[in-house]
């Protein structure tokens, strides 16, 4: 007979709270030190143009280039649902764009690239564009997804630029499934930690509440109900509990709804600035495609993006806790740990990637030892992906697959 979901939450909260410091930690994730055998997997992976040319956006205030962004995002994104795609030079239909709601426009002006001289054509904006484009790709992009790929198991990886403009990225890998590689490639990985919120927010989110005919709390369902098999049907009204973090559990039905709701303009202003509403990265195992709803503080501060101070992520097994993910700071990061902790005993410190909740432990006592613990209802195989991503760190752009297929000896029509 299988331990209560609730007595095990109960039981696995209590010794992560006290595990959360101590190391003791073995790795069941795979590592490649070497890449042998053959490529087995063929993708295309696109890396977003607006967002490589938003970082090279000279003044803020830019109206011009905002549109220009938009339209050029535009057929990216068609270019996304495409089998096959074309060969666009998104850097020169950027700079037309640009020139056509601007005519007297100095691109030197306009971006913040130092090779550019007074003057320039269109054709030199954009060749220095895909330039520093394809230079940022190879130090940003393609050594995280080395990491990431490489922890992940890959028995072969190559990864190199398409033979066209700098959006996209051609890898070939073995040992991996193709699902596991667009997981892995897709996601960001900006890892922060953030305080509860719920204090803060209840105002707010009752007045929210009352103003969408009390829709949110009719769809929320308590932790009793879901934990418990046999309530798991019922479908009468709770209110929203504002004693934890976690403020609800709702049907993945009802997401779309609660998200309309949340993301209305009225609803915006109404939260305080500095609170942020997150989903769990995933649905709870114990419900029917149930994700929980979180409250916490927006990100206040650099040192709340502790991703960057993260000098590894091992997976770990437990009788109790079962599979977890022990996560080790370097200095500076304890350091910030311990203060975090510190200054949020008795409430929750939630570890986010890309503002998704893979776990919210509450705080006993001041953390020290650089350690933190990931626990929760994931498959092993899931705590893999995600220590890889860990491991392999965040990456400043997005990157989309545009195709997976099984390697074969032909090139690509786009590719090398």
């Amino acid at each position: 007979m299988k331990t209560s979901i609730l007595t095990k939450t109960l039981i696995a909260s209590a010794i992560a709270l006290t595990a959360i410091g101590t190391t003791g930690c073995s790795n069941s994730g795979k590592k490649a030190d070497q890449q042998k055998g053959n490529p087995e997997q063929e993708l295309l992976v696109m890396v977003s143009p607006s967002q490589v040319l938003s970082d090279m956006k000279k003044n803020p205030a830019d109206a011009s280039f905002d549109l220009a962004l938009r339209a050029v995002d535009s057929v990216a994104q068609y270019d996304l649902g495409r089998t096959q795609q074309d060969d666009h030079d998104f850097a020169k239909e950027f700079c037309r764009i640009y020139l056509a709601q601007n005519a007297s426009a100095d691109f030197s002006n306009v971006l913040n690239l130092p090779e550019l001289s007074h003057g320039a054509t269109i054709e030199e904006a954009a060749d220095a564009i895909n330039k520093a484009a394809k230079a940022g790709i190879a130090d940003r992009i393609i050594p995280v997804l080395e990491k990431r790929l490489t922890y992940a198991g890959a028995t072969f990886l190559e990864i190199k630029p398409t033979a066209g403009n700098f959006p996209t990225l051609r890898i070939l890998a073995g040992g991996l499934d193709g699902k596991n590689m667009e997981s892995l490639i897709s996601t960001k990985g900006n890892v922060d930690i953030r305080a509860g919120a719920q204090s803060e927010a209840q105002e707010a989110m009752e007045e929210i509440d009352r103003r969408s005919g009390y829709l949110l709390s009719a769809k929320s369902y308590s932790f009793s109900e879901i934990a418990n098999p046999d309530n798991t049907t019922k479908e009468y009204a709770h209110k929203l509990d504002f004693k934890n973090a976690l403020i609800g559990y709702f049907k993945q039905s009802d997401i779309n709804m609660v998200d309309s709701i949340l993301s209305q303009k009225e609803a915006i202003a109404t939260l305080p600035s500095d609170v942020r509403l997150c989903w769990s990265y995933s649905p709870e195992i114990y419900g029917d495609g149930v994700y929980s709803l979180y409250v916490l503080k927006d990100r206040n501060s650099p040192d709340s993006n502790l991703g960057q101070y993260i000098d590894s992520a091992e997976v770990a097994t437990d009788n109790i806790l079962g599979a977890y993910i022990s996560i080790k700071f370097n200095d500076k990061g304890a350091e910030i740990f311990e203060r975090l902790t510190a200054d949020n005993i008795g409430h929750e410190l939630a570890i986010t990637i890309d503002d998704k909740v893979m776990s919210a432990p509450r705080v006993c006592d001041r953390i020290t030892g650089g350690y933190s613990l990931i626990t929760g209802y994931y498959d092993e195989a899931t705590l893999n992906r995600f220590a890889a991503i860990l491991n392999g760190g965040a990456m400043p752009w997005d990157c989309k697959v545009i195709q997976c297929r099984p390697y074969t000896e032909s090139k690509p029509e786009n590719g090398e």
